[in-house]
């Protein structure tokens, strides 16, 4: 299984950062020998 997870929230301490994390711990713990993919969109450059 492959996880893509995309953070795009401007607030690290935001609702959504911590349901989402939350969300990928529950499937890893389900699926432990998943593949997580991390963005984050805050770092990403802009054009």
């Amino acid at each position: 299984m492959n996880i893509l997870h995309i953070d795009c929230s401007p607030r690290t301490e935001s609702h959504s950062h911590a349901l989402s994390g939350a969300m990928v711990q529950e499937l890893l713990a389900r699926h432990p020998h998943a593949s997580v993919l991390r963005r984050d969109l805050r770092l990403a450059r802009t054009a």
